[in-house]
């Protein structure tokens, strides 16, 4: 082949095609017609000036790599996965109004504020085990334009235990501050009238105050729960593994769900749950009290339940507790409850108890 031929070869696998445009793939990418996925050792502005607005942008380094004011693409969508890199507050003024998808893992913000004061048009936001410098002292503030709001906000690994005040927008409807050092949950969360989902793992919380009224999905596993309280109306999955709950009551009669495995459940009584209860699925998985009782109307006011799951939990109930079950199709249990299960499916006349380790 000739050497001509072959320089022409090159330069065309480093053209992209973006619907009407080509654009020149940036050095050490590769790029298809959406997404332009990157691993940098430094990060060259000008290599990814002609990277279209409609691309999906994902940067990965295993170097300190700077982002300095004004380097940022304008795009729709930017993921950047570098360890101990750092991003200026203005990098981000060319995709000011165009970026709705932001995932960060890592990075440093040097003026966090300042970054999401810039980016109007977010709707979905991932921050993971990154730095927040000017959101990480006192109070956490974000405004965005009304016209393009935002939905989803995830900061998980940021260290936020020095938070006295949160203010996002009221129109947020996905919140995610796991593995952020809290000891609370903060004050302005139970304001955020249009908040379907709140998750909040991975902390140090001990009472449940604060929770949005109108969130549906509420996960608060591996914090220092001691009691149920303060659920609001209209949730309908409740995760409240791994905690100190030693009593099960509180529970709205809108759960659908409710995983309370890896607690210290002492008993189940007639009135764990309230009457007329939606629940369809029970988790109660790895109990640590080592010898919690079921009544045998424990599960009186769930007429509706699907599943309960005991796997790894030492328990004592009578078959008649699950018998009167209507709708129950899976009973899990520990091998060493054969006899139990013998007893409820031969009641029923259907298998529905499995031995499980």
């Amino acid at each position: 082949m000739k050497a001509t031929a072959i320089v022409a070869l090159l330069v065309m696998s480093l053209v992209c095609v973006s619907g009407k445009d080509t654009f020149t793939c940036p050095k050490n990418c590769k790029c298809s017609k959406v997404l332009v996925d990157c691993k940098l050792k430094k990060y060259h502005a000008k290599d990814f000036a002609s990277v279209p607005e409609t691309a999906i942008l994902h940067i990965e380094s295993s170097s300190q790599v700077l982002f300095p004011d004004d380097s940022l693409p304008r795009v729709r969508q930017l993921e950047i996965n570098a360890p101990g890199s750092e991003i200026e507050g203005y990098a981000w003024n060319k995709a000011a109004d165009q970026l709705e998808l932001l995932e960060l893992e890592g990075v440093r913000l040097r003026d966090a504020h300042t970054s999401f004061k810039l980016l109007r048009a977010l709707r979905k936001v991932k921050i993971t085990a990154a730095a927040l410098n000017g959101l990480n002292l006192k109070k956490f503030k974000i405004h965005f334009d009304e016209k393009n709001p935002l939905a989803k906000l995830a900061i998980i690994g940021s260290d936020l235990s020095k938070l006295t005040s949160i203010t996002v927008p009221n129109y947020i409807e996905k919140l995610t501050l796991d593995s952020c050092n809290l000891t609370e949950i903060p004050t302005q969360l139970s304001n955020l009238s249009n908040l379907e989902y709140l998750s909040l793992k991975y902390n140090h919380i001990k009472k449940m105050i604060n929770l949005p009224k109108k969130s549906t999905i509420i996960n608060l596993n591996w914090n220092r729960i001691s009691s149920i309280r303060n659920v609001p109306n209209g949730t309908l999955k409740l995760s409240l593994s791994k905690n100190n709950i030693t009593r099960i009551k509180n529970i709205p009669a809108s759960v659908i769900i409710l995983d309370l495995s890896k607690n210290n459940i002492t008993k189940i009584r007639k009135t764990s749950f309230q009457p007329n209860s939606e629940l369809m699925k029970f988790i109660l998985t790895s109990n640590k009290h080592q010898n919690m009782t079921i009544s045998k109307r424990a599960f009186k006011n769930t007429p509706k339940l699907l599943l309960i799951d005991l796997r790894g939990t030492v328990f004592e109930a009578p078959p008649e507790a699950f018998t009167s079950l209507l709708h129950l199709t899976d009973l899990v249990v520990d091998p060493r409850y054969s006899d139990l299960c013998h007893s409820v499916n031969k009641k029923i006349g259907v298998n529905i108890c499995t031995l499980e380790e």
